[in-house]
């Protein structure tokens, strides 16, 4: 047994009664410095879940998970956005591409010309066909 913590099995000492039982270890003080070190550390421990646990939003999250009405009006929110932000994003980057295309057009390089030449003609034979 090390500074005061028995480990599973580890022989329990019958002349001291445990200051702290868990799951796992008993914690023993054998005196009251050792006392006060074991609560110091466990009061810093019990800080630091704390402060995780308020960075994380842990009761605002269990309050919306109370909620499922609230939950629900918020994701759909949240689709219609990313919805939304996908729509005009692409259509903003296939502005931009079209318009670089005519650029290319325009300077009538051999090889980019005739193959946008040759897509332009495709896509006006599939607009003039009576399928269409």
């Amino acid at each position: 047994m090390a500074l005061g913590i028995q480990m599973p099995g580890e022989v329990e000492k019958k002349e001291r009664s445990p200051v702290w039982e868990g799951s796992t270890t008993m914690v023993y003080a054998q005196s009251g410095e050792e006392l006060s070190a074991l609560v110091r550390r466990l009061y810093l421990k019990v800080e630091e879940l704390v402060g995780a646990m308020e960075k994380m939003n842990l009761a605002e999250y269990i309050h919306l998970l109370n909620r499922p009405g609230r939950l629900l009006y918020i994701n759909f929110i949240a689709g219609v956005a990313r919805g939304l932000g996908i729509a005009v994003g692409f259509t903003l980057l296939g502005a931009i591409g079209l318009y670089f295309l005519q650029k290319l057009v325009l300077l009538n390089l051999p090889l980019i010309g005739n193959f946008i030449a040759t897509i332009v003609e495709m896509v006006q034979a599939r607009i003039q066909s009576p399928g269409y």
